[in-house]
């Protein structure tokens, strides 16, 4: 499924401060990123999800690069947008494939629908 928020690996959400850092499908757009209180304070890159990729085994993965938010399909970058702030500090646990223990902004599940091969999560500094 393709509709409504379907998280691929979330850190967070908390409410106070409300923050959440995501790699997603969002209403048929691949997104990764970063959520805070306002809209103007979010930082997120999203890109229509390919119609050849519905239905078919896809690597996907977002990274912030220091100056960039980049999504990567296949090994390929896909997309990507600059960015100075980064990743905002979650104190929350990450959670795949969902919300963790279950706490989504709006009261959602934004449960993934279809298979999570593999998850690695780094920190390179």
């Amino acid at each position: 499924r393709l509709d409504g928020y379907r998280n691929i690996v979330a850190h967070g959400y908390t409410s106070l401060p409300q923050r959440e850092v995501f790699l997603r499908i969002r209403d048929g757009r691949y997104e990764v990123g970063t959520w805070r209180e306002t809209a103007a304070m979010s930082r997120v890159l999203s890109v229509p999800v390919p119609s050849e990729d519905v239905g078919q085994w896809v690597e996907l993965s977002g990274a912030y690069d220091g100056a960039r938010w980049v999504l990567y399909r296949n090994g390929k970058e896909l997309a990507a947008v600059p960015d100075d702030e980064g990743p905002v500090s979650v104190a929350a646990d990450w959670a795949i494939g969902g919300c963790a223990r279950g706490l989504c902004a709006g009261g959602g599940t934004r449960t993934f629908s279809g298979e999570i091969a593999r998850v690695s999560i780094a920190r390179t500094e």
